[in-house]
């Protein structure tokens, strides 16, 4: 994976040179005119996509993973208590040609921002009640919902950014369909390129827990 080095106003002014002209989500890339194939997800030990699924979108995930703890000791691990993010539209950055390198470089840097670095906004990740990890893909056309359960995960490689607490990237996972009605249109998710979002010591920490800020690319298929 490439070092999370690339300078913020190299990174914000090709951003803000192709995102102007893309008030909204973009296409789904298997239309996509003059695009003669689609990219492949990072390199990792996670399964390959599901047989029969194309890639539909990518998405800057920016938010924070939630974790709660037993007592304010050092001595009581955090626990996760699921994740709330924004989701930006990454895909056209892929269509130029600089996409397959600026793309791994998008989640460290977005961690300095608070607006997905000018991206137009895709949907949203969340958890329900019964910590079911949930993405609504509002503004995808037509708009889609993936209702799924962790199925397999990957440390994130050693070089990944820590985040601002330096306490660690989270991993990277690939998410499926749980089979229970809700999903349209999607089968599956993959978080990769994580930044940030490991839980630090539960010292201290209140009833109303610990929320880490992370950011990650959200490869979707269906």
């Amino acid at each position: 994976m490439l070092s999370p080095s690339l300078s913020l106003l190299t990174t914000l002014g090709l951003l803000l040179t192709t995102t102007l002209a893309l008030p909204t989500a973009a296409p789904p890339f298997h239309v996509r005119a003059k695009q003669s194939a689609a990219p492949s997800l990072p390199a990792s030990t996670l399964p390959s996509p599901p047989a029969g699924t194309t890639l539909k979108y990518v998405a800057l995930g920016l938010g924070t993973q939630n974790y709660t703890c037993a007592s304010p000791s050092a001595s009581s691990p955090p626990m996760p208590a699921g994740a709330l993010a924004t989701l930006y539209d990454a895909t056209a950055r892929l269509s130029l040609p600089s996409g397959a390198v600026q793309i791994p470089k998008l989640p460290a840097t977005s961690l300095k921002s608070s607006n997905g670095l000018g991206l137009p906004q895709l949907g949203q990740h969340y958890f329900t009640s019964s910590l079911v990890p949930s993405f609504d893909l509002a503004a995808a056309s037509p708009p889609l919902f993936l209702s799924a359960h962790k199925a397999a995960s990957a440390p994130a490689p050693a070089d990944a950014d820590a985040g601002p607490t330096a306490s660690g990237a989270v991993d990277w996972l690939e998410l499926l369909d749980n089979g229970r009605g809700a999903t349209r249109g999607l089968a599956a998710v993959y978080r990769v390129e994580t930044a940030g979002g490991k839980a630090g010591s539960c010292e201290g920490v209140g009833a109303g827990g610990m929320q880490v800020a992370y950011a990650a690319e959200y490869w979707f298929y269906g």
